[in-house]
């Protein structure tokens, strides 16, 4: 239940963060292949009240996992959250409500 609850928490920030509109100067991304043959690729995007960030690693191997994070601020309360996700294709998410005065 507690885990069914975060992630549509999860779920619903990050279709906040994904409504804030069309791609901007503030996206960005970078990529990195390491000598073994993994890569990890790292995106941004920030939008008028919210900032998110996604970090992609794939093995040599092939195995691989992600994490997700970001904040959303509204006009009394911020929340942020953090999910990831393993080789196995199972996730955990944290999400916090702040609030601001």
């Amino acid at each position: 239940m507690m885990i069914k609850l975060g992630m549509t928490a999860v779920a619903m920030a990050a279709g906040l963060l994904l409504a804030s509109g069309p791609v901007s100067a503030d996206d960005w991304s970078r990529s990195r292949t390491g000598p073994n043959g993994g890569t990890r690729t790292i995106t941004g995007q920030c939008g008028a009240h919210s900032c998110s960030r996604t970090i992609d690693v794939t093995g040599p191997g092939g195995r691989s996992w992600s994490r997700s994070s970001g904040v959303v601020q509204g006009p009394f309360r911020s929340y942020g959250y953090r999910t990831v996700t393993g080789p196995a294709g199972r996730g955990t998410a944290v999400g916090r409500v702040w609030r601001r005065f």
